[in-house]
């Protein structure tokens, strides 16, 4: 079983490590912002949505190259590649958080559809979509194999 922690503990923690964070409007797409010492989450997503973002937004603070922003919006090839590689790494270290491959396959068998499915895993249906859009082929293969 995985232990999943509530918004409320994240945002305990996000504090105690000196960031102000609030519930913003944000454009459309961006589903979080992360600065020095404040961490902004979209007002449209839902709680689930917004305690997947403030881990996703902790990780950067923890893990961060530095400033993205200004990075992606270089002409610099390199900078722009280095801003992708953080995401796809904090994307991990969000995924290895909230979602358990084991029960990604064993829920799979009585789920009808992905919503179903991050009901039963506790995420968020655009996490769920995300994980599975990088480890499809990891999960059929554990699939295939329980079949066996």
């Amino acid at each position: 079983m995985v232990f999943l922690a509530s918004f409320e503990y994240f945002l305990t923690h996000a504090e105690d490590k000196g960031f102000e964070v609030a519930i913003i409007e944000l454009e459309s797409g961006l589903r979080g912002i992360i600065d020095k010492t404040y961490i902004g989450l979209n007002s449209n997503l839902t709680l689930q949505e917004r305690t997947e973002e403030l881990f996703h937004e902790l990780m950067h603070a923890r893990y961060s190259i530095g400033d993205l922003i200004n990075c992606w919006a270089s002409d610099n090839h390199f900078k722009r590649l280095l801003v992708l590689k953080e995401e796809r790494y904090i994307e991990e270290k969000v995924f290895n958080y909230f979602i358990d491959i084991n029960l990604v396959v064993e829920k799979a068998k009585y789920c009808r559809n992905d919503f179903e499915l991050a009901e039963e895993l506790n995420v968020s249906e655009h996490l769920l979509k995300e994980y599975l859009k990088y480890h499809v082929d990891e999960v059929n293969s554990l699939i295939r194999a329980n079949q066996s």
